[in-house]
C-alpha cells in the first residue's frame, strides 16, 4: 500500500534575502494551502471539412499565465524574530525568499515572494496571523514549482 502524506507533514521556510533559497523554518503555522491557476487566451479559428464545407468552430484555449499563491496561518507570537520579519515585509512590500515542501524530503516552491497578512483577533481565541504570499522577480529569479 502506498504511504499516505498528512498535512502536518508540510513545511515552509523564510529567507530575508531575496534570490537564494529559503532555509529558516516559519514557526508556529497552522493552517497552509496552495492555488495554482492558470489566465487562457482564446485560440478559436474557422475549420472547414475536407470538401471546403464550414464546420462549426470548436472553442479551444491556450494558457497564457499561470498563477500561484501560497496562504498560511500563524499564532501571532510577539517577540519571534521570523515572524516579525514577515510582518515588516508585508507592511513594507518588500519580497523574502520561500521555500515550502510537502513533506520534510519532499517537493513544493522555491521562489522570492510578496505577502500581505490579515490579523485574527477572536473574541474566545489566540490570535492569529493569515499571510498570503504571491510570487515576485525582484530577486532576481524565475519562480519553480514542485522542486
Amino acid at each position: 500500500m502506498a504511504e499516505q502524506k498528512q498535512g502536518w507533514e508540510g513545511r515552509i521556510f523564510y529567507g530575508g534575502t531575496p534570490g537564494v533559497e529559503a532555509t529558516t523554518p516559519i514557526p508556529e503555522t497552522r493552517d497552509m494551502s496552495e492555488t495554482f491557476d492558470t489566465d487562457k487566451g482564446n485560440t478559436t479559428v474557422r475549420e472547414v471539412d475536407g470538401g471546403g464545407n464550414p464546420l462549426r468552430p470548436v472553442e479551444t484555449e491556450s494558457v497564457t499565465v499561470l498563477k500561484y499563491q501560497f496562504d498560511f496561518q500563524t499564532l501571532n507570537v510577539p517577540g519571534n524574530a521570523v515572524i516579525a520579519a514577515l510582518l515588516a515585509a508585508s507592511y513594507t512590500g518588500s519580497a523574502i525568499a520561500f521555500r515550502s515542501k510537502d513533506y520534510a524530503a519532499g517537493k513544493g516552491v522555491d521562489c522570492d515572494m510578496i505577502l500581505s497578512h490579515k490579523l485574527g483577533l477572536s473574541l474566545r481565541g489566540e490570535q492569529t496571523l493569515d499571510f498570503t504570499a504571491k510570487p515576485t522577480r525582484d530577486g532576481g529569479r524565475r519562480p519553480r514549482f514542485y522542486v
